[in-house]
């Protein structure tokens, strides 16, 4: 499994994200849940993440995961087409529930276990990765709910981790899902 994660952006060493790869170039760079409410400072975050990209000689483009909300095939075949992920930060929540949404917990997660996808990502690109995923807020922007499905409000977790390595599982077992 190979991973990217920071707190800001590509942080202090990005040389390592695209060793990471290989000396393949093709990365999905995900802006799901970056800046919803202001789409000037979206548009504005977006464009350095595709030059800080470009600038390691990646080849970026974007892909929105409500664009896949409920198809999970599709999302699958979209990624095939790429050797990375890169996830911006934002709204941790929309994300998750994204992630859930679209299918990303299982098609992200089979193609880490098989090593054929590097994710990489940053604040809330990070979090998602965790074994759990509390839930701070009762409500998500409705900007964000394009093709997502209502937040679970039942459940401490929503969706379920990308990395859940086993002494967490047995330690979360019967909470969450």
């Amino acid at each position: 499994m190979r991973l990217f994660l920071s707190s800001q952006r590509l942080g202090t060493a990005p040389e390592e994200f695209a060793k990471l790869l290989w000396g393949r170039t093709r990365v999905a760079l995900v802006p799901t849940c970056a800046y919803l409410d202001d789409p000037e400072k979206r548009r504005r975050r977006v464009a350095a993440d595709h030059a800080d990209l470009r600038a390691l000689g990646l080849d970026p483009t974007g892909l929105d995961l409500r664009d896949f909300a409920g198809d999970p095939d599709r999302l699958r075949a979209e990624l095939d087409g790429f050797d990375a992920l890169w996830v911006l930060g934002g709204n941790a929540e929309v994300l998750r529930d994204a992630f859930h949404a679209s299918g990303a917990d299982d098609v992200v997660r089979d193609r880490l276990a098989d090593d054929s996808l590097v994710y990489g990502g940053y604040s809330a690109g990070a979090c998602v990765l965790g074994p759990g995923f509390p839930t701070w807020h009762d409500e998500v922007p409705d900007v964000a709910r394009r093709g997502s499905r209502p937040a679970d409000r039942d459940s401490r977790y929503r969706g379920r981790p990308l990395h859940h390595p086993p002494a967490l599982r047995r330690q979360t077992r019967g909470r969450g899902r």
